[in-house]
């Protein structure tokens, strides 16, 4: 039912047209880098997935550094609310950023935060629970503070 609900709220934001344009992924993803002070490139992808397929949070976003092109690869999907697209977008290049300063790295199926590391197994437990990685405790507390300077700017 959960499930049938999101395709609904998905479908009702594309009827409104609340979900995003160009014109300001571009805006949020400048401003982002420059309030975050990224040197990186970064390309934007639209990500649309099926709820069915994986979690809401993997649905909407990701972030990873590809070495062929040295550019990071934000997966976002574009048919979010304007907000949310710009909560997330935050979200992601806060890891672009730690990722960009040595402090995240994910590697050899792990993943490595100012020293520590944790398996993914590890990750998705703590994700699901009350306890999560301090990577995504920084990105999640740096989201909305991100996303209210963008949109009182």
């Amino acid at each position: 039912m959960k499930d049938l609900e999101k395709i609904i709220k998905t479908k009702l934001r594309k009827f409104l047209n609340e979900n995003v344009n160009k014109d300001l992924s571009l805006d949020a993803l400048n401003f982002i880098k420059e309030y975050l002070n990224i040197k990186s490139d970064i390309l934007l992808v639209n990500k649309n997935s099926r709820f069915d397929d994986i979690s809401m949070s993997q649905q909407m976003a990701s972030v990873k550094y590809d070495d062929r092109s040295n550019k990071f690869i934000v997966q976002i999907n574009f048919d979010d609310t304007k907000n949310g697209f710009v909560r997330r977008l935050a979200h992601e290049l806060v890891h672009a950023k730690q990722m960009e300063d040595g402090r995240l790295k994910i590697k050899d199926e792990k993943i490595w935060f100012d020293g520590k590391s944790i398996s993914w197994k590890e990750y998705k437990e703590l994700y699901h629970s009350d306890e999560i990685p301090k990577f995504e405790e920084e990105a999640f507390d740096q989201e909305r503070i991100i996303s209210n300077a963008f949109w009182n700017r």
